[in-house]
């Protein structure tokens, strides 16, 4: 007799979004029949104190919330989440945009809305339920096999994301750092970074690497007006001034 395999998997509860599909695989980053690297924009994604949050339903939670937040921001911005190779971290996600997509795209828009989705879901979330998130934005040279993604920027990405330095002075909601080839890259050709008064440059020892990075973390502004700060010239929205009688 055939035996079926029959999936034991629990279906997602009511309202619940889609599992991500783990599946995508790194075929839109390799050129047919060559072993050339090509150049891409990447994300890497850490939730905050995840394995301090031991309850495997509640641990279920915060990773459904992660990729919800993930999708909508990337829609959002425009970034084909489709087109995107991905990759699961357990307590995160890498995202590796296609060649054709800008890499201005990972500072802004996508920074706003992903802080936007964020403090949205905080906003209702009980206090175990409420998502940190460290991010990390490179660009480089990536290779790809059926395996999956390597190269140096790769490495590199991850250096910036598991930093203790970075760790240390990650204290809100978002806390991003950029490389310093993007922030450089970024600051001539004014791709919409947080200007230089509201990134702080730091210090990255990790492992073989030795650089400085630009971190950034938002104090002030609503995530409404976020996309437009990250517009202006590098400059915080102004506030509005009380007219005086």
């Amino acid at each position: 007799m055939k035996q079926v395999a029959m999936n034991t998997a629990p279906p997602p509860a009511f309202g619940d979004p889609p599992p991500p599909d783990l599946t995508q695989h790194a075929a839109v980053l390799r050129p047919p029949a060559r072993q050339w690297p090509v150049h891409c924009g990447m994300i890497a994604l850490d939730i905050t104190g995840f394995a301090r949050r031991a309850d495997p339903h509640l641990q279920l939670h915060l990773r459904q919330a992660l990729y919800r937040i993930t999708h909508e921001a990337c829609r959002s911005a425009g970034l084909d989440w489709d087109a995107c190779h991905r990759e699961d971290r357990g307590d995160g996600l890498l995202l590796i945009a296609p060649p054709a997509a800008g890499v201005h795209i990972l500072l802004h828009p996508l920074v706003g809305h992903l802080l936007a989705g964020l403090r949205a879901h905080n906003k209702v979330a009980g206090r175990s339920a409420r998502l940190r998130l460290r991010m990390a934005v490179h660009a480089g040279f990536v290779y790809a096999d059926p395996y999956g993604v390597t190269g140096t920027a790769v490495n590199h990405l991850f250096r910036l994301l598991e930093a203790p330095a970075f760790k240390a002075a990650a204290t809100g909601d978002l806390a991003l750092i950029v490389s310093g080839y993007l922030y450089e890259e970024a600051a001539v050709h004014r791709l919409g970074l947080p200007g230089p008064d509201r990134l702080t440059p730091l210090t990255i020892t990790s492992k073989e690497t030795r650089t400085v990075a630009w971190t950034w973390q938002p104090t002030g502004p609503r995530p409404d007006r976020l996309a437009r700060a990250l517009q202006q010239d590098g400059r915080p929205p102004r506030r509005q001034r009380r007219q005086r009688r």
